[in-house]
């Protein structure tokens, strides 16, 4: 059966997000481990920090439903664009923070560790969930921002 180019492309976007979605799911079993141990911590600064993990989620989340359920969808895929640029510059803000909480004796290096790794993986988390939005439900596919990764990704599954 003859498929047209359109539909094929499609149908790889949907593959792209479905190979997203596997990471998303283990970056958040990976996080969910620290979260619940930290969220009853006695050292108030953790139970913050992870506190802010569970909310910059929760903004994201919210935003792709807007998207998803909204006729409007222009407005929800610029805000997406801007919480994907804040989750990559959170990246370069986390080593200053994390710095500062260590230096005043607030936490210990092992809860910086922690700290450190799941702020990245919420980063990483956060931009494979608006990527998925944009290529389920957005007007625009944010691969296409990147049309060396899109061919690259369309490659890489047509080989399979």
């Amino acid at each position: 059966m003859k498929i047209g180019k359109d539909l094929n492309n499609r149908i790889t976007e949907i593959k792209i997000a479905n190979r997203k979605m596997v990471e998303i799911i283990k970056g958040v079993l990976e996080l969910g481990l620290n979260v619940s141990q930290y969220r009853t911590s006695e050292n108030i600064h953790m139970v913050e920090e992870y506190n802010k993990f569970r909310e910059k989620i929760i903004r994201v989340l919210r935003v792709v439903y807007l998207l998803r359920t909204q006729v409007d969808k222009q407005i929800y895929d610029s805000k997406l664009l801007i919480l994907k640029n804040k989750a990559k510059d959170g990246k370069y803000q986390t080593t200053k923070s994390i710095n500062k909480l260590i230096r005043d004796n607030l936490i210990t290096p092992k809860m910086a560790s922690s700290l450190v790794n799941d702020k990245d993986n919420l980063n990483e988390i956060i931009k494979n969930l608006i990527e998925v939005a944009e290529l389920l439900y957005g007007e625009k596919d944010s691969l296409l921002e990147n049309t060396e990764q899109k061919d690259e990704s369309i490659r890489f599954i047509e080989k399979e």
